[in-house]
């Protein structure tokens, strides 16, 4: 069973930031113009680990790998040897954080191109315990505002949007 739920993608998918207060399909088209799906998976402590080490491997260069999180946090090391880089991971298991465990299960959401190894994140194509696709029967979708917004057929704030962990406030 997996616990504890995050969100992990690349910066090199978003495109543009969004707007404060009510934020449209449009919005987010502008903002993530490519044609990704959401895919979730299950990974292990150590793969989630490798995959922030991935995504922060190139600093302090800028790199579409750089990670956009929700449900994690780390320190940065940003001057440490690569693979190191990354201290003091926890991950959101409702109200409160936790350190990562190594071996235990996470279930992570991702697009599908990162998803698939895109942007250095092999780990995620090599590694997942468990791999769901948009399209699979297995995949569930957000709550029915959430479809709306996605179809779209509604129009969600910036509040809500963080929900989602596509805005995050600088």
């Amino acid at each position: 069973l997996a616990h504890g739920t995050a969100l992990v993608t690349a910066c090199g998918g978003m495109r543009a930031g969004l707007p404060g207060g009510t934020v449209t399909w449009g919005d987010v088209l502008t903002m993530l113009p490519f044609q990704n799906t959401v895919a979730r998976m299950v990974l292990r402590g150590h793969v989630v680990k490798d995959a922030l080490e991935s995504g922060l491997s190139r600093l302090p260069d800028p790199d579409g790998r750089f990670p956009q999180l929700s449900g994690l946090r780390y320190r940065l090391a940003a001057e440490a040897p690569i693979g190191q880089r990354a201290q003091d991971v926890e991950v959101r298991e409702g109200e409160r954080w936790r350190p990562l465990e190594m071996e235990r299960a996470y279930l992570v959401a991702t697009n599908d191109f990162s998803r698939k190894g895109g942007d250095g994140y092999t780990m995620f194509r090599d590694q997942a315990l468990e791999a769901y696709e948009r399209e699979d029967p297995a995949f569930h979708p957000y709550d029915s505002k959430y479809d709306a917004f996605l179809a779209g057929l509604a129009t969600l704030t910036a509040q809500e949007i963080r929900g989602l962990a596509l805005y995050q406030d600088p």
